[in-house]
């Protein structure tokens, strides 16, 4: 008998315990932001989902297309009309349904003009509204490139 309440009195000091460190949590600020109403403010070296191409910068090396691990980048090159020593892109395509978010295109880029961009939210109705091609890969406002690999940015 004497076992029993001992086992009864420990049980009722722990769930006491557990109530007190309950109602400390309970007056506490939230921690988590409500997402839909709150926006994320990314770090300045996010690795975001979607890449931000320079054309001036990009000399046609195809580098980061051949460096990619999914064969999401897609290099369409072509001879320059006015020079003809000078290779140029016809067409620059990423694929945002195969892409990993690795990486791995942005720091083989030897001419720095391709960074990952701020963008983190990928949901789409589409999946043909994954693929960018050519001028929407270009930076703009909404699209600004981040210092991943690239602290000096």
């Amino acid at each position: 008998m004497e076992v029993a309440e001992l086992k009864l009195e420990k049980c009722g000091l722990g769930l006491i315990k557990g109530l007190i460190v309950t109602l400390k949590h309970v007056f506490r600020r939230p921690v988590t932001t409500r997402y839909p109403e709150q926006r994320m403010i990314p770090s300045k070296r996010i690795r975001g989902c979607e890449l931000v191409w320079n054309r001036a910068k990009c000399v046609v090396c195809t580098t980061c297309a051949k460096a990619c691990p999914q064969g999401a980048i897609r290099m369409v090159t072509g001879v320059d009309p006015v020079n003809a020593n000078r290779p140029v892109v016809i067409e620059f395509e990423v694929d945002g349904g195969y892409c990993i978010q690795c990486g791995i295109c942005v720091e083989s880029c030897p001419y720095n003009a391709l960074h990952m961009s701020y963008a983190f939210e990928r949901a789409k109705y589409r999946r043909s509204e994954l693929i960018k091609r050519n001028d929407e890969l270009l930076p703009g406002p909404e699209r600004r490139p981040s210092a991943y690999c690239y602290p000096e940015i």
